[in-house]
């Protein structure tokens, strides 16, 4: 029952699963009593295990690595036994921890004396001990990548473009892979490494998707090491300051924001809003404001960012605002700012994929406020506007129910302090409204009703202007007409 119990807890800690086959025979050489044999055979293991592990540094690009491994093949080709040199050069490669190697050494020391008929037997103890370290050793370690293999892949990303795809998934996945195997001593080693290699090559516009495997790197490796950010052995807080930029393109990223200390954050954000560079601009509001959306600023960064992007033209800063909050006050700002350019910004955006999901997103009575600033921009000779209404009228474009509500209403108030009947841009509406269904329809008739009726303010209409709306309009439906004259009927109670 003891045998059984020791050999299943070795079971479970071997993590390959071809390594099965050689453990399984030299337990049940333990079985048998065949001591010495199972002592050879567990030896083998050992230089099995370590063999692969050289093989495998010399496919990931292990310079030092392949030349071992040619050796390996060379000396085997002539059928030389090859255990001393693959003993020796898994030291020298660190693919076994420094507190092992005397392990090792002693074993391979008592292999070289049972392997020999005419000398001393090993025995069951022996043989269970070289069996344990086997696994401790080897069997039970993943291929751990030490510094000169870390130097070789930063190497390969720098210079050579086809060294990783183009596919961002399987990039991801490999970079995942190499992370895993990196011991906690060198993670510092291995950030330092690559933001520095990043920081050579951040201007070279030619280099962009070299820039991005960089970062995917830097930023696997801070979400997977589970040593604190704020340990000064990474240096983070002396990266922000001397190299806000190149920290910000390596490392800044939703998963990596929550773990930065506070001191970092206020650095990065503070160049963030202050940078002047445009090209370094573009990518600054990208990195940060994916960081935004995903809900990861704190709120004083929020705000500090939000204040930079107000003060940038709006076809630059729409897609970088983190809530539709930030974004729906800059919509009105600009439509409130008077100025036709801005304006037109705001409408073209409004017409966009990003503007109709943004749109589509918020409630109604935002969507009705919206639409009121669009057509009280039109009534201004906003001519983006003019072509919004035009397109809604032909049916080449469409919107919500809350805009096509506010575009009514902004025909008949220009904003909340009086009433003002356009009635060249009533009729406009009328015909937009005129394209919605019949339940909407009467909503619409019936939320602008309510609101002429609830003003408090005193308003005047003039009854010649109310008269130049044509009822019997034949292009308009029956229950826009019925609902048109309900209207009419609550604007002749206002008119003086």
């Amino acid at each position: 029952m003891e045998i059984i119990t020791w050999e299943n807890e070795l079971r479970e800690k071997i993590s390959q699963e071809e390594d099965h086959t050689l453990f399984d025979e030299s337990i049940r050489c333990l079985k048998s009593e065949c001591y010495r044999a199972g002592y050879i055979i567990a030896w083998v293991s050992i230089a099995e295990s370590l063999k692969k592990k050289i093989y495998d540094s010399s496919n990931l690009g292990d310079k030092r690595a392949d030349k071992i491994h040619q050796k390996i093949l060379l000396d085997e080709s002539k059928s030389q036994s090859v255990d001393k040199l693959i003993f020796d050069s898994a030291i020298d490669l660190k693919l076994v921890d420094d507190h092992d190697v005397s392990k090792l050494k002693f074993l391979w020391d008592q292999r070289c004396i049972f392997a020999h008929p005419y000398s001393i037997a090993p025995s069951k103890d022996d043989l269970k001990y070289i069996i344990t370290a086997a696994v401790d050793i080897c069997l039970s370690k993943p291929l751990l990548y030490r510094r000169n293999f870390l130097d070789d892949l930063i190497q390969n990303l720098l210079i050579r473009p086809y060294f990783l795809t183009d596919d961002s998934e399987s990039n991801q996945l490999f970079a995942r892979r190499i992370v895993s195997r990196i011991p906690n001593e060198l993670h510092t080693y291995f950030f330092k490494t690559l933001l520095f290699s990043l920081g050579t090559i951040q201007d070279d516009d030619k280099k962009i998707k070299i820039q991005g495997k960089f970062r995917l790197f830097i930023i696997e490796l801070l979400k997977c090491s589970p040593i604190e950010l704020s340990v000064l052995d990474w240096a983070i807080e002396n990266r922000a300051t001397e190299f806000p930029y190149t920290s910000i393109l390596g490392f800044v990223h939703p998963d990596i924001w929550v773990k930065l200390p506070l001191r970092v954050k206020d650095l990065l954000i503070e160049y963030a809003v202050q940078e002047e560079n445009e090209s370094k601009q573009v990518v600054i509001r990208r990195i940060i404001g994916h960081v935004f959306k995903e809900n990861k600023l704190d709120l004083s960064h929020q705000n500090l960012f939000v204040k930079y992007l107000n003060s940038i033209e709006f076809r630059l800063a729409y897609n970088y605002y983190g809530n539709t909050k930030s974004l729906y006050s800059r919509i009105l700002m600009e439509f409130d700012s008077g100025k036709f350019v801005k304006q037109n910004e705001v409408v073209e955006y409004l017409r966009k994929r990003e503007g109709v999901s943004f749109v589509n997103g918020i409630d109604i009575e935002k969507q009705i406020v919206i639409g009121v600033k669009i057509m009280v921009s039109a009534r201004e000779n906003s001519w983006k506007s003019q072509y919004f209404l035009n397109d809604l009228i032909n049916s080449q474009t469409r919107t919500t129910l809350g805009v096509c509500c506010g575009i009514l209403k902004g025909s008949i108030i220009l904003n909340d302090s009086y009433f003002s009947l356009n009635i060249e841009y009533f009729k406009k509406a009328l015909s937009i409204i005129n394209l919605l269904d019949d339940d909407d329809i009467i909503y619409v008739f019936d939320y602008i009703i309510q609101v002429i009726d609830n003003y408090e303010a005193f308003s005047v209409f003039d009854k010649d202007e109310i008269n130049k709306i044509d009822k019997d309009n034949p292009n308009i439906k029956s229950i826009t007409y019925s609902k048109l004259v309900q209207l009419m009927d609550c604007l002749y109670k206002h008119t003086d």
